[in-house]
């Protein structure tokens, strides 16, 4: 990382008050003092430290070069004070430590950032601007129009184009060949098995109501995710991650994702897990579905359960 990144501590808050210039109180809720602000955050009953609630000092090369305040409520991080010091501003140092914190949320709080928004006072061009390079975007106004609200996630899940299909299928059908060629090998050659795949995926997605949505980390493609929806029925048909993303927490992103675009009538799901995925068929249980048959060729388990019970399992 470019920056350490510790806790602030009591006799820190001399030094940030300094950082508070004209500038820096004009666009913060610092107007009081940090360690005004600061006992304000820990007298909240819900205040948890180093749990839902962090103000790191990050500094380069020793020196202390700001001070950022986050706090987590039902599982979207905000970034509710982020002050450079005076001298460092207008460096693009604001989007270099806003980029590392959402990068290295693990290492930095103890806990990933897929999900944070970001409070920005009206007129505060440079923060704007260090907040949309570092991939936040314009979400809403508060109503009383003293505040600007910013989001960002990390994951983002859209619907594959068909324009898109020649260049994105071989590229999904490597994170399946991947993850799937050691448990159930078809016993023909990669460029052959992905020619089959990516024809029969394409001729699928001509038949409404499937869908397949492709999983980006920025510019990476992490997985995809392929189902359909039939009156009250939700199918899962294929969801595969790369190994990179398995274990990121990526599986719950998707699913609150899901829970948005659903439609209400949704009650169960139902899904197959080949006979040999052994790790599939230990998913689908935790998710509360229950195996009861078989596909045509006897290949794959046949699982159904509630969509309720899902829910309730992933989010």
């Amino acid at each position: 990382m470019l920056y350490t990144w510790r806790d602030v501590k009591t006799e820190d808050f001399p030094l940030i008050d300094g950082w508070l210039d004209e500038e820096a109180v004009g666009f913060t809720g610092l107007d009081e003092g940090f360690g005004t602000y600061y006992g304000y955050w820990l007298e909240e009953p819900e205040t948890i430290p180093g749990e839902n609630f962090w103000v790191k000092l990050f500094c380069r090369d020793g020196v202390p070069a700001g001070v950022a305040a986050i706090s987590l409520w039902e599982g979207v991080f905000t970034l509710s004070e982020l002050v450079v010091a005076p001298e460092l501003r207008g460096k693009g140092l604001g989007t270099a430590v806003l980029r590392e914190l959402l990068a290295e949320g693990k290492g930095i709080l103890g806990k990933p950032i897929h999900s944070a928004m970001a409070v920005i006072f009206p007129g505060n061009h440079a923060s704007r601007r260090a907040f949309e390079k570092a991939g936040f975007v314009y979400a809403s106004t508060h109503p009383d129009g003293d505040a600007e609200y910013y989001r960002y996630e990390r994951f983002t899940f859209r619907p594959l184009e068909k324009e898109s299909q020649g260049e994105i299928l071989p590229r999904l059908f490597a994170i399946l060949h991947g993850n799937m060629d050691a448990i159930a090998p078809t016993g023909k050659g990669y460029e052959e098995d992905e020619s089959l795949w990516c024809s029969c995926i394409g001729e699928a997605l001509e038949k409404e109501p499937r869908k397949l949505l492709v999983i980006r980390d920025g510019e990476t493609v992490a997985g995809f995710f392929m189902y359909y929806v039939n009156g009250s029925l939700f199918m899962m048909e294929e969801i595969q991650f790369s190994h990179a993303y398995q274990g990121s927490g990526l599986f719950r992103d998707l699913y609150a994702h899901l829970a948005k675009i659903l439609p209400p009538e949704v009650e169960f799901v139902e899904a197959y897990a080949n006979k040999k995925n052994e790790k599939s068929q230990g998913i689908l249980a935790r998710l509360g579905l229950e195996r009861i048959g078989e596909n045509k060729n006897g290949n794959s388990y046949h699982f159904r359960g509630r969509y309720e019970e899902l829910k309730k399992a992933v989010l």
